[in-house]
């Protein structure tokens, strides 16, 4: 009876590992096209100092608007029911919701601290907890994870508040897309099988 539960917990393992192994996030458009790769763009001029400290939902639309050459983005400025600000990120076309959350905002509205880029791909089935893992283990710049409906979102965050030029948070914006693509081909090893007691 012993070996029997031990065979059956191995069988199950390897089935498990036989699913994660293939699994990768389906990308919009990814059916052999490649993606344009980011590069950065003229910006608006920096301020006196040449720092950006504090900024303005509408400086962030302005700034990602050409974050991925080759690529039409078109911002818009949205404010959220917690009187916060949505940029939207439009760099995957209508099936993938990205955004740019600006957050850590003075009460004046003179400009907020922690820019969080985000893009949610809805429900992934072949995407596991094995999967998000090794992703989070090896992406430092776009995490993943799901939501309480299983959605899959990627998430990066720009803090401003040291000072980052225009330049850079046009090339974060880009960077950011480069990243979450790489979830298109991306494959984890397969999880450790357990060693039988």
């Amino acid at each position: 009876m012993r070996s029997l539960v031990k065979g059956l917990l191995v069988a199950s393992c390897l089935a498990f590992a036989a699913t994660s192994a293939i699994a990768q996030i389906v990308l919009p458009g990814t059916g052999g096209g490649s993606t344009p790769a980011p590069t950065p763009q003229t910006a608006p001029p920096p301020p006196a100092n040449g720092l950006i400290t504090k900024i303005t939902p509408q400086q962030v639309a302005q700034l990602i608007s050409t974050a991925v050459s080759g690529v039409t983005i078109t911002p818009q400025v949205t404010q959220n029911q917690d009187g916060t600000f949505n940029v939207s990120f439009p760099v995957w076309g209508t099936q993938v919701y990205s955004a740019v959350n600006v957050e850590n905002c003075e009460k004046d509205g003179s400009g907020c601290y922690a820019l969080d880029f985000f893009a949610n791909f809805g429900k992934q089935p072949s995407i596991d907890a094995n999967w998000m893992a090794n992703w989070n283990n090896q992406f430092f710049v776009a995490r993943v994870f799901p939501l309480s409906d299983g959605e899959i979102v990627f998430s990066g965050d720009l803090m401003v508040l040291s000072g980052v030029t225009p330049d850079y948070i046009t090339a974060f914006a880009g960077f950011f897309k480069q990243v979450v693509d790489n979830a298109a081909t991306y494959k984890p090893p397969p999880p450790a099988a357990t060693p039988p007691n």
